[in-house]
This record gives C-alpha cells, sequence and structure tokens, in this order.
C-alpha cells in the first residue's frame, strides 16, 4: 500500500506543474505584445513625417531674406545654418534689389547638412 502512495504521489506531482504551465502559457498567449511605436510627427498634411532635425547650410551672395515654409526666418548672411525637422521643406531666397524671389525644395534628413546656395 506504501508503494500505491507513492505512486499517486508521483502521479499528482507532475500534474501539478503541467496544469500552471498550460495555465501561464494560455496567460502569456493571450496577453497582446506590446511593442513601442517609433515617434513621427505630421508634415501639416496629415502625412507621418521623419522624426530628428537636420541642419541646412546656406552659401548666399551678396545677401536674402530666407522663408522656410512661408515664415521669414532671417538675413543670410550673417545667418548661415537653419536647424530644421527632417523632411521636405520650402526655402525662399529673397533679395528686393535682385531679381525674384527663388524657391528651392530641399529635403532634410535627420542627423545630415544639406547645402543650399544662391548668388543674386
Amino acid at each position: 500500500a506504501a508503494e500505491d502512495d507513492a505512486n499517486d504521489d508521483n502521479d499528482k506531482a507532475p500534474a501539478a506543474p503541467a496544469a500552471t504551465e498550460s495555465a501561464d502559457t494560455t496567460r502569456r498567449a493571450a496577453a497582446p505584445a506590446q511593442v513601442p511605436k517609433p515617434s513621427t510627427h505630421t508634415d501639416g498634411q496629415g502625412k507621418a513625417a521623419a522624426t530628428g532635425s537636420g541642419t541646412v547650410t546656406l552659401a548666399v551672395k551678396p545677401w536674402a531674406e530666407i522663408r522656410v515654409n512661408g515664415v521669414t526666418k532671417g538675413i543670410s548672411p550673417p545667418m548661415k545654418q537653419l536647424t530644421l525637422p527632417a523632411g521636405r521643406h520650402t526655402i525662399e531666397i529673397r533679395n528686393p534689389a535682385a531679381a525674384a524671389p527663388v524657391k528651392h525644395q530641399v529635403e532634410v534628413r535627420a542627423n545630415q547638412q544639406t547645402v543650399l546656395s544662391h548668388q543674386f
């Protein structure tokens, strides 16, 4: 009879961890994976834009008013660089004493430098 009790214990012992293990597996499988999404922002037209910023180096002669996406940023020179969010920007170079304003479409890439030069 002692052997039967020992066998009963052996039969019961493996069954308990198996039930616990399958319950844990079920819980893990039921929980959705939490994957962080990369941060993005929109470009104002509802499209996702790249994150980060880049530098636009200006080489303008003799001088010009600089506008980015319609917003005045300053006079170049003395301004020689712009830090802009990654993505496409319209940079307008204006010198009232010279020809008509010039517009450039610039693709700014995060952590990279883009050179924009113009001579009136």
